[in-house]
C-alpha cells in the first residue's frame, strides 16, 4: 500500500510538472532559452567558485569561464546555429521541390512537403519559429500531464 501511494505521489508531481513546464513553454516561448542560458551559467560560475574554495584552482578557473561564456555569448550560439540550420532546411526543401518540379507525374499535395520546409527554414533564419516550437512542446507537454493526471498514460 505505501508503494502504491508513492508510486502515485510520484505520478502526480510528475503530472503537475507537464502542465506547469508546458504552460511556461507556451507563454514564455523562445524567452526560455534565455531562462535555460542564464541558470546554466550562473550554475557554471557558482561550481566553478565551489572548486577554487575547495583548492581546485584549474577546474575552477575554466568551470566559471564557461559559465561567463554561457552568459555573454549563448544568445549568439542560438543565433548563428539558427540561421545555419535554417540555411541547410531551405537547402533540403529547395532539392526537394526541385526532383518534385522535375518528376513526369506532377501531383500538388507532393508540393507541399517541400514548400513547408523552406518556410520552416526561412523562419528558423527569421527566429520566429522557436517561439513555435515551444508552444508546440508546450501543447504536448500540457497534454501528457492531462493525460496523466486522468490516469490514461501508462
Amino acid at each position: 500500500m505505501a508503494k502504491q501511494i508513492k508510486k502515485l505521489d510520484s505520478n502526480l508531481i510528475t503530472a503537475i510538472l507537464y502542465v506547469v513546464v508546458g504552460a511556461l513553454f507556451c507563454i514564455f516561448k523562445g524567452e526560455i532559452i534565455s531562462w535555460i542560458m542564464t541558470i546554466v551559467g550562473v550554475l557554471y560560475i557558482v561550481q566553478g567558485v565551489m572548486d577554487v574554495l575547495n583548492k581546485d584552482l584549474i577546474k575552477g578557473v575554466i568551470n566559471a569561464g564557461i559559465g561567463v561564456l554561457i552568459l555573454v555569448l549563448g544568445w549568439l550560439f542560438v543565433a548563428v546555429a539558427s540561421i545555419i540550420f535554417g540555411v541547410l532546411i531551405i537547402i533540403k526543401g529547395a532539392k526537394e521541390l526541385l526532383e518534385v518540379l522535375k518528376a513526369k507525374k506532377k501531383n500538388i499535395f507532393d508540393l507541399i512537403a517541400p514548400i513547408v520546409t523552406i518556410v520552416i527554414g526561412a523562419m528558423l533564419i527569421a527566429g520566429k519559429f522557436l517561439d513555435w516550437l515551444f508552444i508546440v512542446v508546450g501543447v504536448i507537454f500540457i497534454i501528457n500531464g492531462v493525460l496523466e493526471l486522468l490516469g490514461k498514460k501508462k
